[in-house]
């Protein structure tokens, strides 16, 4: 039996995770609901990239507040 190989949507959207992950979230939810449920490649990319667009989000949202708190307290 042949292994199955990920399709190249789910190693884009692992790449976007880092760059752009309010993207790779959603695509990364799409390959969820495209591929079977055990034993593809193409599930596990796709989980991988919701975990990391949602830790990068993350990252992100709390690098920009703390820039805006950065300059509220500088200003003052």
């Amino acid at each position: 039996m042949r292994p199955q190989r990920a399709r190249p949507l789910a190693i884009v959207a692992l790449l976007l995770a880092f760059v752009v992950p309010f993207v790779a979230v959603p695509l990364g939810h799409v390959l969820m609901r495209s591929v079977p449920p055990v034993g593809h490649h193409t599930r596990r990319i796709a989980q991988a990239t919701i975990i990391a667009g949602y830790l990068m989000t993350l990252l992100l949202s709390l690098i920009g507040l703390n820039l805006v708190v950065a300059l509220v307290f500088h200003s003052a």
